[in-house]
């Protein structure tokens, strides 16, 4: 009897381990594997939520630099218009002469105050003589932009 209760004890016993290791241990894997699973997907829908929020911000970027560029040349026909009216230091560009003095730049207009408008590559300035009567040019120009 005593051989049966010890076989049967230590039957018991390891069935209780197998249990055990049955309820513990694969469950444990199997949750923390079902968890990185789930952080995985999380990760990946925020990689995809990050991606097109990217292509989004692109999209905007390239149709505000297409509208951006058509206010400057509107723009630019417009300074063409208010150079006669002001009869003031206008430059449009980089490369631009002011109107007074058509041999080259003017030094106190360089020295002078500077609006200019950069995003994404695309510069345009307005450069004028504090003195003249091109500041009410730009001032309008502001506006516009």
């Amino acid at each position: 009897m005593d051989t049966r209760r010890d076989s049967s004890f230590e039957s018991h016993q390891n069935q209780v381990k197998i249990s055990i290791w049955d309820k513990i241990k694969p469950r444990c894997g199997a949750e923390t594997m079902s968890k990185i699973r789930v952080d995985r997907s999380s990760r990946i829908q925020d990689r995809v939520a990050d991606r097109s929020s990217r292509i989004q911000d692109r999209v905007a970027d390239r149709l505000s630099r297409i509208e951006l560029q058509a206010k400057i040349e509107d723009l630019t026909g417009r300074t063409r218009r208010l150079k006669s009216r002001t009869n003031g230091w206008i430059y449009s560009g980089e490369r631009a002469h002011p109107i007074a003095d058509r041999t080259g730049p003017c030094h106190t207009c360089d020295r002078a105050a500077t609006d200019g408008l950069r995003r994404e590559g695309v510069l345009f300035q307005l450069r004028y003589h504090p003195s003249s009567k091109s500041s009410q040019a730009v001032s309008e120009l502001k506006t516009l932009i």
